[in-house]
């Protein structure tokens, strides 16, 4: 063969090789730069975590008990939810149902609340019925409760305008809402904070007197 067109033969597949590999160096770059583009425009995701505690207590004798969760976890705690029942005086046969929920201040500051912040929603149902009555005078008065301390809030209490009959044994879905404050000169009762509580509490069937 003729050098000259052996040298051009060499020439051309030397040009062809060169341009095959620019070509694949340039699809890798592309790729790259697509993946990462794709990278940087992904949204971002924030989790929210809901801090609930679900608790179940030994049940009293003359009480009604179940399960409950309460949020947030602090700075109260909630450690038992119960329904007390009796027979009040002048009542007949008719047995009385009182919501009792303690807490107690797991934080570093003292919380201040009402005798009536602890507020109770019952879900439609024929085991337990809300009967007004005139029983009395409301009070009034901040309750301060020091870090480490515990107390056991009622309702209803001995002034408020109404009962809880026991008509017949049932589960009853209870909500309870605590008002309270971690500032001593707040004034009542515009709480700033509350806790909530979810019970599902068991009632056996009342006893005829």
């Amino acid at each position: 063969m003729d050098p000259r067109r052996l040298a051009l033969v060499v020439f051309l597949v030397l040009t062809v090789a060169l341009a095959s590999l620019a070509l694949s160096e340039y699809d890798q770059a592309s790729n790259l730069s697509s993946e990462l583009s794709h990278t940087e425009s992904a949204p971002a995701r924030t989790m929210t975590l809901t801090s609930t505690t679900t608790s179940v207590v030994q049940c009293p004798a003359d009480s009604a008990c179940g399960s409950f969760t309460y949020a947030p976890s602090d700075p109260l705690r909630v450690d038992s939810v119960l329904a007390i029942i009796d027979f009040p005086p002048n009542a007949g046969g008719e047995q009385d149902v009182t919501f009792a929920v303690t807490i107690d201040n797991t934080g570093g500051s003292p919380v201040y609340f009402e005798p009536h912040s602890l507020n109770v929603s019952i879900s439609s149902n024929s085991t337990v019925s809300r009967e007004t009555c005139n029983c009395g005078l409301g009070v009034s008065g901040a309750i301060p409760l020091n870090p480490g301390q515990n107390f056991t809030m009622y309702n209803p209490n001995a002034d408020d305008p109404y009962f809880y009959a026991l008509l017949q044994g049932g589960d009853v879905n209870v909500n309870f809402t605590i008002d309270w404050t971690t500032n001593s000169h707040a004034v009542m009762p515009l709480l700033s904070n509350s806790t909530t509580v979810a019970a599902e509490l068991v009632f056996t069937p009342p006893l005829a007197r």
